[in-house]
């Protein structure tokens, strides 16, 4: 996974994120159901990444936060709200400034087109992100 996140930190409402996944990097500690999940489910010849971009934040406790962004698995974008919690800023094992964050929602995996084994296999899945960001990494300027 590779991503930035822009962080306000007088007004995190104010922050934004971007994440690329590659589907290659599903694990599950199975290789074979790992296998089946990138070919059959995912296609992940054909759809390689995974990506999502905030659009909102919306402060909902005092560390936490609804981020609210567009979602493309395979060939759908989809928008999607995250539950997201501030875990702190500090620093890090060698002493770099970092912020720590988790995020979680659930989707239904049929909206983005992930429609193999409907009857064997739940269609409900929770997403759980832990994310640890060097705040000293500059984000690249857009071309």
């Amino acid at each position: 996974m590779k991503g930035s996140i822009v962080v306000d930190r007088d007004r995190l409402e104010n922050s934004t994120v971007e994440a690329v996944i590659e589907v290659a990097s599903i694990n599950t500690n199975v290789k074979m159901r790992d296998d089946d999940l990138r070919a059959r489910f995912f296609a992940a010849t054909q759809f390689p990444l995974m990506t999502f971009k905030s659009k909102a934040w919306k402060k909902t406790g005092d560390e936490t936060y609804d981020v609210t962004g567009d979602l493309k698995i395979k060939n759908v974008t989809k928008e999607v709200v995250l539950k997201v919690k501030s875990l702190g800023f500090g620093p890090g094992m060698k002493g770099a400034p970092i912020s720590g964050w988790e995020a979680s929602t659930t989707l239904d995996r049929r909206d983005f087109d992930v429609a193999a084994d409907q009857d064997s296999v739940g269609t409900q899945v929770e997403i759980v992100i832990n994310v640890e960001a060097d705040l000293r990494k500059p984000v690249p300027e857009a071309k």
